[in-house]
């Protein structure tokens, strides 16, 4: 596994780990003990993500909602190297990034316009990043500031620059919460208080496991996906 974030022109990239063959799996914790270290080594490396590329990580969850988080990162590079940091794309151009094959970023054209707008917002961003919030209230901000980032998008960009205790609520926690019987099913739609109401679930479920919330999170998406990934 590498780290490579000396500055914002050098993207944070984890190399991807892939995990033994565990299917079919009687419990769906059983690896978790095998997996620890692992993920900790990589939630160690969340924590390194220097200053210089906090920004970047915040716009690069603009890009993953209903996308792969694979061409979301390849797109990010592919904008760095172009110059976006530096102003020198127009919002047709960054479109145009986003919508090519090799890194497709569903709805290209909103998310293009949505990452201008940050990039306006660049110091506001670094300043709120930079204040020493409490991971819970530097979310509700961060969220409130930058258009197009919920509550999850939030947790993600916040836990890829070392932050703790939130919870990511991507479909492999929520199948988790129903295969030990937490939620009764997978919900369509997920509100600001729903959220809250199931991360208070996955919480408890972390406690009960005497588990890191941030560990376990990792680990559902390493038993759902055969690999770790930020």
């Amino acid at each position: 596994m590498s780290l490579s974030a000396n500055n914002l022109l050098s993207p944070f990239c984890i190399v991807l780990t892939h995990i033994p063959d565990t299917q079919p799996i009687p419990d769906i914790f059983a690896h978790l003990n095998e997996m620890r270290p692992q993920l900790c080594e990589v939630l160690s490396q969340f924590a390194q993500v220097p200053k210089t590329a906090w920004f970047r990580e915040v716009l690069l969850c603009l890009l993953t909602p209903q996308s792969s988080p694979y061409h979301a990162e390849a797109a990010m590079v592919k904008l760095q190297e172009m110059g976006f940091f530096c102003g020198r794309l127009s919002e047709s151009e960054v479109a145009q990034v986003l919508r090519t094959p090799a890194q497709y970023v569903r709805f290209h054209r909103v998310k293009a316009a949505r990452l201008m707008r940050a990039l306006d917002q660049r110091d506001e961003i670094e300043q709120l990043l930079s204040a020493g919030l409490s991971a819970n209230e530097e979310r509700d901000r961060l969220r409130g500031l930058v258009s197009g980032l919920g509550m999850k998008e939030s947790s993600h960009a916040l836990r890829n620059i070392g932050r703790c205790g939130l919870s990511i609520l991507d479909r492999h926690i929520l199948r988790a919460l129903c295969d030990c019987g937490m939620l009764a099913e997978m919900p369509s739609s997920i509100s600001d208080r729903r959220y809250r109401e199931i991360e208070s679930l996955f919480l408890s479920l972390a406690d009960k496991l005497n588990e890191s919330p941030d560990v376990l999170d990792l680990y559902l998406w390493a038993r759902a996906t055969g690999s770790v990934f930020k």
